[in-house]
């Protein structure tokens, strides 16, 4: 993908958000670590902002390797650039802190939603959930499915 950036780049055409975005799902979800690492680069010298669904990718490929400092650093910055957490990210968070064995974190997680007005979905409690049971918190994981179950979700 990176010759492909090359030759547009050779060719005069910028490289746009959704091609990064793409190249950075592509090599995240490959766990191509490097080739992920230089597309941020790439994005960062050629002053391409990022969006929900960079950071967004950024958590969740972190997240999946139990990287939680650097998911942590994506959140700050995201925060920074003042986008914040949407919904999606919050699913992709609570997810990467089951993955890193910080489920506590993740059910405080649903507290801050509800705070900033963002209500969990049908993706949310089942991320939540897995997490819980992960971290060997079954009690409080069969509380959580028996809460869904009442709530109709």
């Amino acid at each position: 993908m990176s010759s492909t950036v090359e030759k547009m780049n050779f060719a005069g055409f910028s490289v746009s958000l959704e091609a990064y975005n793409c190249m950075l799902d592509a090599y995240g979800k490959e766990g191509q670590m490097e080739s992920f690492r230089d597309v941020l680069q790439r994005m960062k010298d050629s002053n391409c902002a990022s969006d929900h669904y960079t950071y967004n990718t950024m958590i969740d490929v972190y997240g999946e390797q139990g990287w939680i400092e650097e998911v942590a650093e994506v959140l700050k910055e995201s925060k920074e650039s003042g986008l914040g957490p949407d919904l999606c990210s919050y699913n992709t968070l609570i997810r990467a802190y089951g993955i890193a064995g910080m489920a506590e974190h993740a059910v405080g997680l649903i507290k801050e939603m509800r705070e900033k007005g963002i209500e969990p979905n049908r993706i949310t409690y089942p991320n939540l959930i897995t997490a819980l049971r992960k971290n060997d918190k079954f009690f409080e994981a069969v509380k959580w499915s028996l809460w869904m179950k009442q709530m109709g979700l």
